[in-house]
């Protein structure tokens, strides 16, 4: 298993992930939101919607999952997006997010046989 973090401040808009290994071929995406750029007070957002589209080259992306960004906070409650096959990008959307100024985002990702 490998993991990618990354993170931004919650605006609307496009986040890309940086450029992942090759050499796995499933992987899960969760998502955190804080109130504050270092990262420490997780925070629950009063709306909005987180959309995960996947690449394997970095042009067309394909839909992963749609999240209602009110349940990925403190009490997560959201299930998972997954996906399978040569990701090499992570574009996460972002729209009418309220409360949280920030997110991470992590991406697990797993060889045959993990």
């Amino acid at each position: 298993m490998i993991e990618t973090l990354f993170s931004a401040a919650s605006s609307d808009g496009d986040t890309i992930s940086p450029l992942l290994d090759r050499f796995y071929e499933r992987g899960y995406i969760s998502i955190i939101f804080y109130s504050d750029a270092e990262l420490t007070t997780i925070v629950t957002p009063g709306a909005g919607t987180v959309t995960f589209t996947a690449s394997e080259d970095g042009t067309q992306y394909g839909d992963v999952a749609v999240v209602d960004a009110t349940l990925a906070g403190a009490e997560s409650t959201y299930t998972r997006p997954s996906f399978a096959g040569m990701v090499r990008f992570v574009r996460v959307n972002m729209s009418g997010i309220t409360t949280a100024n920030f997110f991470q985002v992590r991406i697990a990702r797993y060889q045959r046989g993990q």
